[in-house]
């Protein structure tokens, strides 16, 4: 009978990036690999989604909608297409109760707003950067150091294949 394992930070190969198991065998350079690739893939969704959210307010904007309502649908639409290719593709979730899996991806994403506005005015109005200089440094800075760990460790935490450990 073979043992399985869930997949978490030490992480030993199995045939390919999805398919990690716990293990502190597997060498430094390899895990930071693969977190590298995870973290590249988290980024390429936002930035999917990011587009998709702004060709949406750019069409109803262009069709007379008002921008608020623009902008709110810009952002569910944008949120929904984020959160699929995270959870099937970036980190591979296969697993996890899905209704608590958007739970948290609303609150972590709810969060991420109030320190992007948060970081954003600390740079613009305390230190005199240049407005988008400053909401670009704050946005790198939230992806970075709060949405992909909160994603990573608590979205989708637990929710990764399980392999046989060999």
């Amino acid at each position: 009978m073979q043992q399985q394992t869930t997949v978490c930070p030490n992480i030993n190969i199995d045939s390919d990036i999805d398919d990690v198991t716990f293990s502190s065998s597997q060498p430094s350079a390899s895990i930071f690999k693969i977190e590298i690739a995870r973290l590249a893939r988290s980024q390429l969704s936002s930035l999917i989604a990011t587009g998709v959210d702004f060709a949406i307010v750019a069409l109803l904007l262009s069709l007379r909608v008002h921008y608020l309502i623009a902008a709110v649908l810009g952002v569910l639409i944008g949120a929904g297409i984020d959160f699929s290719i995270k959870k099937w593709w970036a980190f591979a979730a296969r697993g996890g109760m899905l209704h608590r899996q958007m739970l948290r991806y609303a609150m972590v994403s709810a969060t991420s707003a109030g320190l992007n506005a948060l970081i954003a005015y600390i740079l613009v109005d305390g230190l005199q950067m240049q407005e988008f200089t400053g909401v670009a440094i704050a946005a790198a800075i939230v992806g970075i150091a709060w949405n992909y760990p909160m994603q990573r460790f608590h979205v989708f935490a637990g929710a990764f294949k399980t392999v046989a450990a060999k």
